[in-house]
């Protein structure tokens, strides 16, 4: 279901706020989450313009230094 027909009330209460995102992506690190975690935290990403912007320059970072370990 396209983002833009989950009623935004419902879009509220799915998402997670970014404290609890962090803590959650912390989490994952280490045990395997929930699908329907999983899935909230990608909602808050998409829904979040601050988180999103995180997780961009995160991924420029880690392909960075992936690089870099690679030469």
């Amino acid at each position: 279901m396209p983002l833009k027909k989950i009623p935004r009330h419902l879009a509220t209460h799915l998402t997670l706020s970014c404290e609890q995102a962090t803590k959650n992506i912390s989490m994952s690190h280490e045990v395997t989450l929930p699908k329907s975690t999983q899935l909230r935290l990608k909602l808050h990403r998409m829904l979040c313009k601050e988180c999103e912007q995180f997780y961009q320059n995160d991924k420029e970072l880690s392909r960075i230094i992936d690089a870099h370990k690679q030469q």
